[in-house]
C-alpha cells in the first residue's frame, strides 16, 4: 500500500497511497472512495469508480465530471458504450494544442458569450464569463475491455475572460522583463558574436519569450594599422594590421506572434457526449466551475479536521479501515454543509456569529466546521 510515487507536495522521499473520490454534486457529498498503492498512476482509477458508481446509483444516467487526466479515449469510448456521459477537459497533448489553435484563429462558428446566472450575493447581476462555441467530431476506439464503438462527441471550446486577462499580463509582463534584462546585458571583453548570441537565447528562453521576441546580433570588423615596433616609423618600419570586432545587438517584438498568441489567451477545449438540450454550452461552463466540490473533501483529509496525516499505520487493511472511518465523518460533514446552506437560500436568508473575532459577519455559506464550533461552550448535565 505504502510505495513511492509522484507527490503533488513536493517531498518524493516519503512513502505515500492514493485515495479517490467521487462526490455528488453541487453539495459536495462523497458516493465512493477507494484506497490504492502509491506508485499507481491516476488514469486507470477513472474507469472502474465510473462502473462503481453506476452500480452504487443503479443506473448510468448521470453527467459525470471530472479532471483532464479522465480523458484517455479508452475512458471516453468505455463510458460512452455504457451509455454514460461525461464532460472533462482535454490535455494540451498531440493533437489538441494543434486543433485549438485552428478553431480559435478561425471559429467555424461565431463565439457566443457565456453568460452564467446571478449569485446571491448579487441576484440582480448575470455573470458574463466569457465566449465559447462547439464542435462535433465522430471518435473511434476501443474500451477497456478492447471492444471497438463508435460515438459522437461535441468539443466545447470556452475562453473565461478573467483568466485570458491574467494570461495576458503575464505574457506582456515577461515580455517586459527580458527587453530590460536585455538593454542591461553587456559585451565582455573579447566576446564574440556567436558567444553573444548564446547568452541572448538563454536570456530569451529563460523568460520564455522566445516566441515573440527577435534579437539580431550583428559584428562589425574594423582592421587598424599599426606600426610593427615603437617609436617613430619609417619608410622601412614594418606594419601589422588589427582587427577588432565590435558585438550589437538590435531587439524587436514579433507582432504578429505576439497577437496570436493574446488571441489564443483563456482558451482550453471541454469534450462531452451529452447532447445540446441535456448539457448547453453554458451549462457546461456552469458544471465544470463546480469541479472544486470534491477538491474541498480532499482538503479536509490532507489538513482540515479530518487530517489523515500524519499517518502511523503501515498494514494495509488498517489503512484501509482508517480511510473509511474518515469518510464516513466526511459524509456527514458534507451532508450537514449541504442542508444548512439549501435550508438558507430557501429562506433567503444569512447566519452571522460563525467568525471568530467579527461577530457581525454575515453568510449563506457556512461550512459545517464553523457550525459546530459553535457547540463547544454547551454541557449536557
Amino acid at each position: 500500500m505504502l510505495q513511492f510515487g509522484y507527490r503533488k507536495d513536493q517531498r518524493p522521499d516519503l512513502l505515500q497511497f492514493k485515495q479517490t473520490l467521487a462526490t455528488l454534486d453541487p453539495g459536495g457529498v462523497p458516493l465512493r472512495s477507494a484506497t490504492v498503492a502509491g506508485n499507481r498512476a491516476d488514469d486507470p482509477r477513472y474507469v472502474p469508480t465510473w462502473q462503481d458508481l453506476v452500480t452504487l446509483l443503479g443506473h448510468a444516467d448521470f453527467l459525470l465530471v471530472a479532471y483532464s487526466k479522465a480523458a484517455a479515449l479508452t475512458t471516453r469510448a468505455t463510458i460512452a458504450a455504457g451509455n454514460g456521459c461525461y464532460l472533462m477537459p482535454m490535455p494540451m497533448t498531440g493533437e489538441v494544442p494543434d486543433l485549438l489553435r485552428a478553431w480559435v484563429l478561425s471559429p467555424p462558428t461565431p463565439p457566443q458569450p457565456l453568460v452564467l446566472p446571478p449569485t446571491r450575493d448579487d441576484p440582480a447581476t448575470l455573470r458574463d464569463v466569457g465566449v465559447g462555441f462547439e464542435v462535433t467530431r465522430e471518435r473511434d476506439g476501443h474500451t477497456t475491455s478492447d471492444r471497438p464503438f463508435q460515438w459522437s462527441e461535441r468539443w466545447l471550446l470556452l475562453q473565461r475572460s478573467a483568466w485570458a486577462q491574467r494570461q495576458q499580463h503575464a505574457i506582456l509582463a515577461r515580455l517586459t522583463r527580458a527587453e530590460a534584462d536585455l538593454a542591461r546585458l553587456r559585451v565582455k571583453q573579447g566576446e564574440r558574436a556567436d558567444a553573444v548570441q548564446e547568452r541572448v537565447d538563454a536570456l530569451r528562453k529563460r523568460h520564455d519569450v522566445a516566441d515573440w521576441l527577435e534579437v539580431s546580433v550583428t559584428k562589425t570588423a574594423t582592421v587598424q594599422r599599426r606600426s610593427g615596433r615603437s617609436g617613430r616609423p619609417s619608410a622601412t618600419t614594418p606594419v601589422a594590421e588589427v582587427t577588432t570586432y565590435q558585438v550589437q545587438w538590435t531587439v524587436q517584438r514579433n507582432e504578429t506572434a505576439l497577437a496570436e498568441a493574446l488571441t489564443l489567451t483563456g482558451w482550453r477545449i471541454y469534450v462531452t457526449n451529452s447532447t445540446p438540450e441535456e448539457v448547453s454550452l453554458v451549462q457546461a461552463t456552469a458544471l465544470y466551475r463546480e469541479e472544486w466540490t470534491v477538491e474541498h473533501g480532499v482538503h479536509r483529509w490532507k489538513g482540515g479536521q479530518l487530517p489523515a496525516l500524519p499517518l502511523f499505520l503501515h498494514i494495509a487493511w488498517r489503512i484501509r479501515g482508517l480511510m473509511l472511518l474518515l469518510l464516513i465523518a466526511l459524509q456527514v460533514l458534507a451532508l450537514l454543509e449541504w442542508q444548512a446552506r439549501r435550508s438558507l437560500a430557501a429562506e433567503q436568508a444569512t447566519i452571522a456569529g460563525l467568525v471568530p473575532g467579527n461577530p457581525k459577519m454575515a453568510t449563506a455559506y457556512p461550512t459545517t466546521e464553523r457550525l459546530l464550533a459553535m457547540f463547544t461552550s454547551l454541557h449536557l448535565r
